[in-house]
């Protein structure tokens, strides 16, 4: 979580510093989802039963990285 600076006590250096780290991260996940969501239309569960939902997802997130894969390769 990032750290939130207030009136009268803004961020430290240690704290901009971790916050920068952890954005970065934080951005790479949520680009992860957005692709799932945008392009593959994964936006909620389709099944009831948690097997069948993860298998689901696996297969997103294989279809993402296979296509970032590709990207990566050319």
């Amino acid at each position: 979580m990032l750290e939130k600076g207030y009136r009268n006590k803004p961020l430290t250096q240690v704290q901009k510093k971790v916050n920068r780290l952890l954005s970065s991260i934080r951005n790479r996940v949520e680009k992860t989802f957005a692709f799932m969501k945008n392009v593959l239309g994964y936006e909620r569960c389709s099944y009831y039963d948690l097997e069948r939902n993860r298998f689901e997802f696996t297969f997103a997130v294989l279809v993402f990285n296979i296509r970032r894969m590709i990207s990566l390769t050319t």
